[in-house]
């Protein structure tokens, strides 16, 4: 009981430390400047928060999630509960997901991009709790640094702290409420450990901290209906973490030899093939692998010498189903000339696999988005190919032809048929004014796709903005959320949803 009181104690001191640094370093009558940050190190910074505990830092190379039920809406706003569906925007605000190759991996600085896009509302307080698997180490910026502020928050003063190793506590304040735009709001740079192999994965991002006195927040100087409304989507369904996966199969623990017979397996299953883009790193995009690729699954548990039999849709819930961290984006291969690849799935945490032990994968086709002639790269004549299956589409003979999608080929570069698995994924690839966002659309086939004049329009708007991108960064290739950020400019948002 003594024990509790006196962590009680040092809560209600160090919160009151955070309320003094804010009105020291962030005073009301503030002039705004270009991102002038303030960094405060755990010495002089008086921050103790040693109940919070962080969540990335279970060091099971899995991918931590944002914990969109932590949510507390403020008491002191005095409204009823608000409905984030009521938010008619979009606002995201992620991490990069980022795979490195073991051989460069092991000590590299890296630097991860936290980003946002589709603010309606302006803000002027900003506070973030940011935590990361602490295997990785924080590298301070020149200035000493452990959070550096960015283009995205231009006109703000910023300050960080060290709230203990793993837990950052990220501040911006502005005088006047602005409407960010699109881009990058912060970046850590992280020091990889020397003894990263192959498939270790260390996530890092945002969790909720409701300290009793100052909340994470995300709003404007007048706290309206708006400005509480945005908050409260952001805070519940805008938030998308991140990590740093080693690339690669991790290798088996060195244990005894397993059974013979899985003691959890798949009696019966049945899986949909897929078609993705290669910049989808289930972050940007918030899509990923589907889980409904897994159309049906009679698992079998044993234990204590029964067998249970559970159900999916029944027993087991689709969102207990995952890929364990892999997405699109980490598992296609440029040489991979085939665009095929096998996916293993997760009930949780844990590999499904057959009663003799092999592990149960959905086959899925991954390209470049706009790639119609699958050579995985995107140029003119791509929008060529495609341009000119629009036009054979609409000749007189065939254009009120159900079957004619599959009387034609679309990738004339090749010819994988018709009604090839590789046609099909020409179909999706080169759709680009298709809703990304579409549930259906990693399944639609090539007869349930419009084509017209607009696709291959996209696809040179894509191009000149990519060439742009390309030459405004020293020719170095955009990340994945920049490619996808550039398909939401070509396509004039046509591909969110």
């Amino acid at each position: 009981m003594k024990k509790r009181l006196i962590n009680r104690l040092i809560t209600v001191v160090t919160s009151l430390a955070i309320v003094l640094l804010i009105n020291t370093c962030f005073p009301n009558n503030i002039i705004d400047t270009n991102s002038v940050t303030s960094s405060t190190s755990s010495d002089s910074f008086a921050v103790s928060e040693t109940e919070t505990e962080n969540p990335f830092n279970y060091q099971d190379d899995n991918i931590v999630e944002y914990n969109r039920k932590s949510w507390v809406q403020p008491s002191e706003w005095n409204c009823p509960k608000i409905d984030p569906k009521n938010y008619n925007g979009s606002i995201m605000l992620y991490f990069d997901r980022i795979g490195l190759e073991p051989e460069y991996s092991k000590g590299k600085v890296q630097r991860v991009y936290f980003s946002m896009t589709d603010a309606t509302e302006p803000v002027s307080s900003i506070k973030f709790h940011f935590f990361y698997d602490t295997r990785l180490k924080v590298k301070p910026d020149s200035n000493g640094n452990y959070i550096t502020a960015r283009d995205g928050l231009n006109g703000f003063t910023t300050g960080s702290a060290m709230v203990e190793e793993g837990q950052l506590v990220f501040y911006a304040t502005s005088s006047t409420d602005k409407l960010l735009s699109a881009g990058c709001i912060f970046t850590v740079d992280f020091i990889v450990p020397e003894n990263a192999e192959p498939g270790d994965l260390y996530p890092f991002g945002l969790a909720y901290v409701n300290d009793g006195i100052a909340t994470d927040t995300f709003i404007n100087s007048a706290k309206d209906d708006a400005g509480k409304l945005q908050m409260t989507y952001v805070f519940t369904k805008g938030i998308y973490n991140g990590y740093i996966r080693i690339n690669g199969e991790k290798k088996p623990a060195t244990t005894t030899a397993p059974e013979t017979e899985s003691s959890i397996y798949a009696e019966s299953y049945e899986l949909e093939d897929g078609y993705y883009f290669s910049h989808d790193d289930g972050v940007s995009t918030g899509l990923g692998f589907s889980k409904k690729m897994l159309k049906s699954l009679k698992l079998v548990e044993k234990a204590d010498g029964k067998e249970v039999v559970k159900v999916l849709g029944k027993d087991i819930d689709i969102n207990d189903i995952s890929f364990n961290g892999a997405t699109p984006a980490n598992t296609y291969d440029s040489n991979n000339k085939t665009f095929k690849y096998e996916v293993p799935i997760y009930i949780g945490k844990t590999p499904l696999v057959t009663k003799d032990g092999k592990p149960v994968c959905a086959t899925v086709y991954i390209g470049i988005k706009g790639d119609t002639n699958l050579d995985n790269r995107l140029n003119v004549t791509d929008a060529t190919f495609t341009l000119r299956y629009v036009k054979a589409l609409n000749d007189p003979v065939l254009i009120n032809d159900p079957d004619a999608p599959y009387k034609l080929r679309l990738n004339s570069r090749i010819d994988y048929g018709t009604d090839s698995d590789l046609e099909e994924l020409s179909a999706f690839l080169a759709d680009a004014d298709q809703n990304e966002y579409d549930v259906n659309n990693w399944k639609t086939k090539k007869n349930g796709r419009r084509f017209n004049v607009t696709d291959a329009s996209m696809l040179l708007n894509w191009i000149k903005l990519y060439n742009t991108e390309k030459a405004n960064h020293n020719n170095a290739e955009p990340s994945d959320s920049t490619r996808y950020a550039l398909w939401v400019n070509a396509t004039a948002g046509k591909n969110r949803g």
